[in-house]
């Protein structure tokens, strides 16, 4: 079983690459490659998910990918919305069973998600830089 919070990112990072509508690099579709890769072969909790650490660390640093590491940053946010509702509620005494709310989307198997990122395939974009034929 992978840890929630290594859940968490990938679940982002899986996100924001099917929102993504630029190509990339093939260096970093490698990388993608290699995260889906190292996840599959050891879904340990000792995993500590270092080439997906990796990768968000370039996806950050490289003002190249700022749109994409946007929108893992916000796929990540929504992510902890449910956390911290959970956190300003704490006190309240407890609803119906019918009224709470539903499981938080990291909570599904992300892990099913791996194979998407070994496939990964980068889509040719709308900021794909024109030429022209004169």
């Amino acid at each position: 079983m992978i840890d929630t919070f290594h859940a968490m990112a990938l679940n982002a990072l899986s996100e924001a690459l099917k929102k993504y509508d630029s190509t990339l690099p093939d260096h970093l579709v490698q990388k993608i490659h290699q995260v889906g890769q190292d996840l599959e072969e050891n879904l340990e909790p000792p995993n500590e998910c270092h080439s997906l650490y990796d990768l968000v660390d370039e996806l950050e640093n490289n003002p190249e990918y700022n749109t994409l590491f946007e929108l893992y940053e916000q796929e990540y946010s929504l992510l902890q919305e449910p956390d911290q509702k959970k956190e300003r509620n704490k006190g309240i005494p407890p609803q119906e069973e019918s009224q709470l709310p539903p499981d938080p989307p990291y909570g599904k198997n992300v892990t099913a998600n791996c194979k998407f990122l070994t496939e990964y395939q980068s889509r040719p974009g709308k900021n794909k830089p024109q030429t022209s034929d004169r």
